[in-house]
């Protein structure tokens, strides 16, 4: 996992943070996606909010946190069809789901 130790990624998600910026934003429109730029409180590391809206299941719709650009640190699906961080696929998980990385 893009060498982050499972002890520096629980740092990351439990780290407060802000937005970068204080423009107003809309969420997605159906099939839409919306990407907040983070950061955390002392400016040293950088984080991104991720929300997606599903386009033919509209009820779907899923946040997630990276930080480093790439590192999925937790995902939050709404929705009959989830996608973990390690990238497994079910539909018999309960909805919504929530998944930390190492988990």
């Amino acid at each position: 996992m893009i060498g982050l130790s499972q002890e520096d990624a629980d740092m990351l998600f439990f780290m407060h943070k802000k937005r970068s910026s204080t423009t107003e934003l809309d969420l997605p429109d159906m099939g839409g996606k919306l990407i907040v730029d983070l950061e955390s409180f002392d400016g040293k590391e950088n984080f991104i909010l991720d929300i997606y809206k599903g386009r033919v299941q509209f009820e779907r719709v899923t946040f997630q946190n990276r930080a480093r650009s790439t590192v999925l640190l937790a995902r939050l699906d709404f929705g009959s069809l989830t996608e973990t961080p390690t990238g497994r696929r079910s539909a018999s998980q309960e909805s919504p789901h929530f998944s930390l990385r190492g988990l």
